[in-house]
């Protein structure tokens, strides 16, 4: 399990400990939302200061970092059931963007 929230990292939770196991940094403003995706290989998170990074859960280190391009707060987060490759975000200005995490661009 995973969670954002005002501190601006996401925790990494171990249900049976009942305790957080990983604090994955870079964000500049609280996160708003995290998921992981369909392989559980990234964890994408994303903030009010419009920032979607892409997080590698084998070593924990960014494997991307993003921005809305209309620099809006994201505020939905959702990874594609059948791409493990694409997601989708949504801002403050209602605009949805969908991401291939291949190509770095929204489309």
């Amino acid at each position: 399990m995973c969670s954002g929230g005002s501190g601006q990292v996401v925790k990494i939770w171990d249900l049976q400990r009942k305790r957080c196991i990983k604090w994955l940094k870079g964000h500049t403003n609280t996160v708003t939302g995290v998921m992981y995706n369909c392989k559980d290989e990234h964890l994408a998170s994303i903030s009010l200061s419009g920032d979607l990074i892409l997080h590698n859960l084998a070593s924990g280190q960014r494997a991307a970092e993003l921005k809305d391009p209309n620099q809006q707060m994201l505020r939905v987060l959702d990874y594609s059931r059948v791409s493990r490759h694409l997601l989708v975000t949504a801002g403050d200005d209602g605009t949805v963007h969908l991401w291939d995490t291949t190509g770095r661009n929204p489309k």
